[in-house]
């Protein structure tokens, strides 16, 4: 038998949310790029630092503010 190929079943198939689910308001992780200046003191230059940092409802207002 084939496969389902109905527009309702490539829709549903859409909204199925993908990724780690946080364990407190299970909800999706959202992976973001999160960048962050350093001033050196002793040069008076910046410098960047990179992260990756999961955002979910949880911890959004403390990666956000």
């Amino acid at each position: 038998m084939g496969k389902d190929r109905s527009f309702g079943a490539k829709v549903a198939k859409g909204h199925v949310a993908a990724g780690k689910q946080c364990p407190v308001c299970n909800e999706v992780y959202t992976t973001l790029k999160y960048v962050s200046g350093v001033k050196n003191e002793q040069s008076g230059s910046v410098r960047f630092n990179e992260k990756l940092v999961s955002v979910c409802k949880c911890n959004n207002a403390e990666i956000f503010s």
